[in-house]
């Protein structure tokens, strides 16, 4: 990984999530896209958070990664804010455990721990509930 590396999340258009992943890959960009298997079979996945993929990359290439189709943007106004390696690890072990995603509202206060149970053990962040 190159130093300038870093993860973004991506708007993309809805129901362009895996061809938005299909092309940032052919990019050689590393992807993650959140998704759950679906409880009604195993083989189809349910995506845990529509219409946003998120990428490694370095913002020279930007312009690349914007011109992928499906792409409309980066979070982050005026400038791309990128999501910390941590927090990256943590969503996709919470996405292992088959731990349910929601987006919520702005918190006041969230409190700063570490798991010590559970699927989840060892994984530290802010906790808002």
């Amino acid at each position: 990984m190159a130093r300038n590396e870093r993860w973004y999340i991506l708007r993309v258009r809805f129901g362009s999530e895996v061809l938005v992943t299909s092309g940032l890959r052919r990019l050689g960009i590393d992807v993650f896209l959140p998704s759950k298997s679906s409880p009604i079979s195993r083989e189809s996945e349910e995506l845990a958070l529509c219409s946003h993929v998120f990428a490694r990359f370095s913002l020279a290439n930007q312009r690349d990664v914007l011109l992928v189709p499906g792409v409309l943007g980066l979070i982050g106004v005026p400038n791309p804010v990128p999501v910390p390696d941590p927090d990256v690890a943590n969503l996709k072990a919470a996405i292992d455990a088959g731990m349910t995603m929601k987006i919520l509202p702005t918190v006041h206060g969230p409190v700063h721990g570490r798991i010590s149970k559970g699927p989840l053990f060892g994984h530290d962040g802010d906790f808002i509930e």
